[in-house]
């Protein structure tokens, strides 16, 4: 099963671009992409692949949102509380905080999956690009080179 990753393809500018911008300013969102204008390049995937798509939504709508959204909650709150403390934070309470948030959006985009595969597919992929652009809060060597164009292969760039 593959997603056709229309979302990414909605975005300005280069994955490197905005992987800087997300170093650089440390934010929730990054990117507008409307859900018209995702609907415009959004192609279904074949029949077998929704049904398995709407097979495993319910596991992957609560995995994502409910036990990694506490993981990351908890996470936030029991290390990034401390730094940010210590004055070593680095926007770890900030990443792990919105990453819950995103996984969230995650875990409904799955479950909307069941109804619409279209909108489902939209929240998932939304989730997917600003979860990758929060690990850049993380490190202060930015653990993943953000000139390295491998590392957005995963959004079809």
């Amino acid at each position: 099963m593959s997603l056709n990753f229309a979302y990414a393809s909605c975005l300005a500018g280069s994955p490197a671009s905005r992987a800087e911008e997300a170093i650089s300013n440390q934010r929730f969102s990054y990117g507008n992409v409307t859900y018209a204008s995702y609907s415009e390049l959004y192609k279904p995937c074949e029949k077998n692949a929704r049904i398995v798509k709407k097979v495993i939504a319910p596991v992957c709508g609560i995995g994502y949102g409910i036990v990694l959204s506490v993981y990351q909650l908890a996470l936030a709150l029991f290390i990034g509380v401390p730094k940010m403390m210590a004055g070593k934070s680095n926007g770890y309470f900030k990443a792990h905080y919105f990453t819950a948030v995103r996984n969230v959006e995650h875990g409904f985009g799955w479950l909307a999956t069941i109804f619409n595969d279209k909108w489902g597919s939209y929240l998932v992929e939304d989730a997917q690009h600003h979860k990758c652009l929060y690990q850049y809060f993380i490190s202060e060597t930015h653990v993943v080179d953000p000139r390295d164009s491998s590392r957005f292969r995963e959004y079809g760039e």
